[in-house]
């Protein structure tokens, strides 16, 4: 597996886990805070899979 492959892969394991740990909170700041985590997490690793922009 390549370098970026690997930190696209660790990308959305954080968003998925960003993810579940906002189920459980029910602290309505909280919950936006890691919902913000993970659409960057995700966004980060589609840039990544993209690969560089000529």
């Amino acid at each position: 597996m390549d370098e970026w492959q690997t930190q696209a892969s660790k990308l959305r394991t954080d968003a998925a886990r960003c993810e579940r740990l906002c189920a459980g909170v029910y602290n309505p700041v909280l919950s936006a805070q890691l919902l913000t985590y993970a659409s960057e997490y995700r966004h980060r690793a589609a840039q990544l899979e993209r690969g560089p922009r000529p």
